[in-house]
């Protein structure tokens, strides 16, 4: 385990994500967590989307090859189901949902 995220015995995948948490989330402006594995410096694009796939924040970030905690607090208008979508400058990419209380 590095970071809270499992590795495999061989190579690391170009990007590993973890789930996000707190997963339901509650509060007027509610932050997001996860853990990103990378083998090698990426510019990771984070996405918040809504239930219809509409974008509603981004956020570019760089991180090194390794284990990475990543807290971000977007901009979510109202209680709902969401969707994080994380793309690697490499063209890898994971998905997440989130779940915003308010």
């Amino acid at each position: 385990t590095v970071g809270g995220i499992e590795e495999d015995a061989g190579a690391i995948a170009d990007l590993t994500v973890s789930p996000i948490w707190p997963n339901p989330a509650s509060g007027s402006s509610p932050d997001l967590r996860l853990r990103v594995l990378l083998s090698r410096s990426e510019d990771l694009a984070m996405h918040l989307l809504d239930a219809s796939g509409r974008r509603l924040d981004h956020r570019v970030i760089r991180r090194g090859p390794g284990a990475h905690e990543v807290t971000w607090s977007p901009r979510t208008p109202v209680a709902g189901t969401y969707v994080l979508r994380i793309e690697s400058g490499s063209g890898a990419s994971g998905t997440r949902k989130w779940v915003v209380q308010r």
